[in-house]
């Protein structure tokens, strides 16, 4: 029995290791359009800041499988400059490395996402500067929270280097400086309880940004549908100078831009 009893063993350890990595779901499902000598692939990946997971020897491979001539990158992850593969990883994550091995490789590399301030124009438009600025950190607290593997994590002072980032990229921030004291009683009412230096990691972050029905959910669909709508225009705009891109941006976002980029390769 004991043999017997060791395979069911590993085997509910896999399924579990399956079940919460996102990667086994989405590996695979890459959006392949072609329409004459024009070609866009896009990888479908998760966001990690990993170097050991399995989903960087595939992007690679299929990056080098490609041959890319342009390469659009998430998150303006083409800023930054980074020593190897490794830091590239460990500091932009899936759009970092694509951007690295983009000017490894000497090919133009550009970041598919609307500029700052238009986002922040399109937001502040339609909502209240703290809702909006709650969003943005939630959905920051919650990048850190799942980076807590392989990065050390001081969530109340990175969150407030991210606030300085805000403020130089356009966002009406109040003057002075802004503390862990400040985003504590920001996120408050999102959160539901009062923030001290011991109970970040308990901030629901990944369920307020994205799954229930709150004002910074609403506001992030509402970010999602801008930055989709600019991808596709900016897609098509590329396409009649490039004949290969590569796109590597969270694989959501194929299926939200899937319809339009087919009908874009259909009509050329």
């Amino acid at each position: 029995m004991k043999p017997r009893f060791f395979y069911i063993l590993l085997i509910l350890l896999i399924a579990v290791g399956c079940a919460t990595d996102p990667y086994v779901r989405l590996k695979g499902r890459d959006l392949h359009l072609v329409q004459k000598d024009r070609e866009l692939f896009w990888f479908s990946g998760i966001h990690s800041n990993d170097p050991e997971h399995p989903m960087f020897h595939d992007l690679q491979e299929a990056f080098v499988r490609f041959s890319p001539d342009f390469v659009l990158v998430e998150g303006n992850a083409e800023r930054g400059s980074y020593s190897d593969a490794e830091q590239a990883i460990i500091h932009a994550g899936e759009p970092g490395f694509v951007a690295y091995l983009a000017r490894l490789s000497g090919i133009p590399v550009q970041s598919i996402e609307p500029p700052w301030e238009a986002q922040f124009a399109h937001l502040l438009g339609k909502y209240e500067a703290e809702d909006v600025l709650a969003m943005y950190l939630l959905r920051q607290l919650n990048q850190y929270q799942r980076e807590q593997d392989n990065r050390a994590s001081n969530l109340p002072e990175r969150l407030r280097v991210f606030l300085g980032s805000l403020r130089r990229r356009g966002f009406p921030l109040p003057p002075g400086e802004v503390d862990a004291g400040y985003i504590a009683v920001l996120l408050e009412p999102y959160v539901g309880f009062s923030l001290d230096d011991s109970n970040w990691h308990r901030v629901p972050a990944k369920d307020i940004v994205y799954s229930s029905d709150t004002v910074p959910h609403r506001i992030w669909q509402s970010t999602i549908r801008f930055r989709d709508e600019y991808a596709v225009r900016l897609i098509s705009e590329l396409t009649r100078e490039y004949d290969r891109i590569f796109i590597m941006m969270g694989a959501d976002h194929i299926e939200n831009q899937r319809n339009d980029l087919e009908a874009l390769f259909q009509g050329q």
